[in-house]
């Protein structure tokens, strides 16, 4: 396992793709058992409670094929996908990925936004700091399958229009 995260801690997934275009999903609440897409267009809806989750439920199940020391020229600009996970207590971690020669790599990197207690933003920071310590100067290959829901795009997770029957 890759990162010791919880879906239940996460607040919020934010993707961004190579050509700028974002998804992002949400829970208003830790007790929430779905999220939610955002930006909902109006009259639209998701197809699925379980697509939409899923882009949330991969963060704990990362599992490792191969780890290499980590280079800016095989995280390229304009060919990296970022998502970027912020948990209820301002933890975020975000992954870069991108794909070279049939393979999928990442990178994991960690801060913190502020909108919770000093006390408590201390104890965050510091898990911040020691998962970019633990994670810094590495790239991992992770199996295709395991990083799809990070390829899905706003229309990938909207219900289709349902033609009219009839003649």
């Amino acid at each position: 396992q890759l990162l010791d995260m919880k879906v239940t801690d996460v607040k919020r997934v934010a993707i961004i793709h190579p050509d700028g275009s974002r998804v992002t999903i949400e829970k208003v609440a830790s007790t929430d058992s779905s999220f939610r897409l955002a930006n909902l267009p109006a009259g639209q809806q998701a197809t699925s409670d379980y697509e939409v989750n899923e882009i949330a439920r991969t963060i704990s199940a990362l599992t490792l094929e191969d780890v290499v020391k980590s280079n800016d020229a095989l995280f390229a600009k304009g060919k990296v996908r970022t998502a970027a996970f912020t948990s209820f207590d301002g933890l975020r971690v975000t992954l870069e990925i991108v794909e070279k020669d049939g393979d999928n790599w990442l990178r994991v990197n960690a801060d913190t936004v502020s909108d919770g207690a000093a006390n408590i933003m201390e104890e965050v920071t510091k898990r911040a700091d020691d998962i970019r310590t633990k994670h810094s100067g590495w790239a991992y290959r992770v199996p295709a399958y395991e990083l799809a829901p990070f390829k899905k795009r706003n229309a990938d997770l909207l219900k289709k229009p349902e033609k009219p029957s009839g003649p």
